[in-house]
C-alpha cells in the first residue's frame, strides 16, 4: 500500500481508539458508582451525604481540564497531520476540536477560582 494512504488511516484510527477508550472507561466508572449506590439503597441502610459525596465527587473543573487538553492535542494532531500531508486548506478542520479544547480549559480555570 501507498504510505500516503497508510499514514492517515493509522493516525485517524489511533485518534478513534483513544476517544473510544476514554468514553468506555468513563462509562464503566459511572456504572460502578451507580451499582454501589444501588446496592447501598437495596440494603435498606442509611446513606449519608458523605457516602454519596465520596462516590460521586464533583470534580467537574478537573474533568473539563482533561477534556480540553485531550481535544486540544487531538485538534493540533489532526491539523499538523493534514498540513504535512499537503492538505492545505483542509487542515483548518482540525482546529475545531482544538478550539473546543481551549474553551474547555478556559472554563475549567474559571470554575476552579
Amino acid at each position: 500500500m501507498d504510505p500516503e494512504i497508510i499514514i492517515p488511516i493509522v493516525v485517524f484510527s489511533s485518534i478513534t481508539l483513544c476517544v473510544y477508550t476514554w468514553i468506555t472507561r468513563s462509562q464503566s466508572t459511572k456504572q460502578k458508582q451507580l451499582a454501589t449506590l444501588q446496592s447501598l439503597a437495596e440494603s435498606n441502610s442509611d446513606i449519608s451525604t458523605d457516602v454519596i459525596q465520596a462516590l460521586m465527587p464533583n470534580n467537574r473543573a478537573e474533568n473539563d481540564f482533561r477534556r480540553g487538553a485531550l481535544l486540544l492535542a487531538i485538534g493540533l494532531l489532526i491539523t499538523l497531520t493534514i498540513a504535512v500531508l499537503g492538505g492545505g486548506e483542509a487542515a483548518v478542520f482540525g482546529l475545531t476540536p482544538a478550539v473546543i479544547g481551549v474553551m474547555y480549559i478556559i472554563f475549567a480555570k474559571r470554575a476552579a477560582k
